[in-house]
């Protein structure tokens, strides 16, 4: 009798090691096909992201033409950039360092030139004129009027 025990307690563990492993080998499908299924899903974003960055690149420098909706997104990425070039800009101010406006290599604020492209960084401080200092005329429109006839 205790023989008869051993001897089921070895196929009833066998059995459950079986079925245990036919388990896992079963989740570890499923999750390889997840994995792949997640791939693919990337690719198809990415591409699609390229194509719309080839649009928005031939919008902003070939005035491809496009439809009002692609246009209104354009215009909405603009934007977007403008006011992370903002945000960069504080960011770069706050940590001491400013961007080369050649390259865009992150240099630190004292840089004189860029270590990258060897851009001159001195900022030229430009005296900007107002209306007082420049020697300009007042016109009246009535005197183009006049002009014509």
């Amino acid at each position: 009798m205790g023989k008869d025990f051993f001897e089921d307690l070895g196929e009833t563990i066998t059995q459950t090691a079986k079925d245990l492993k036919k388990g896992a080998e079963k989740i570890y499908e499923i999750q390889r096909i997840k994995t792949k299924i997640s791939q693919e899903e990337r690719m198809i974003r990415k591409l699609k992201a390229d194509i719309g960055n080839i649009i928005y690149e031939k919008h902003e420098n070939e005035n491809f033409v496009v439809d009002e909706k692609i246009e209104k997104l354009c215009a909405m990425i603009k934007e977007h950039e403008d006011n992370k070039s903002g945000l960069e800009g504080k960011l770069d101010g706050s940590k001491g360092t400013k961007k080369c406006p050649n390259c865009q290599t992150t240099v630190t604020k004292d840089s004189v030139y860029c270590n990258i492209c060897g851009s001159n960084l001195k900022e030229e401080k430009k005296e900007e004129k107002t209306a007082d200092d420049q020697d300009c005329q007042v016109v009246d429109e009535t005197s183009f009027d006049n002009k014509e006839n």
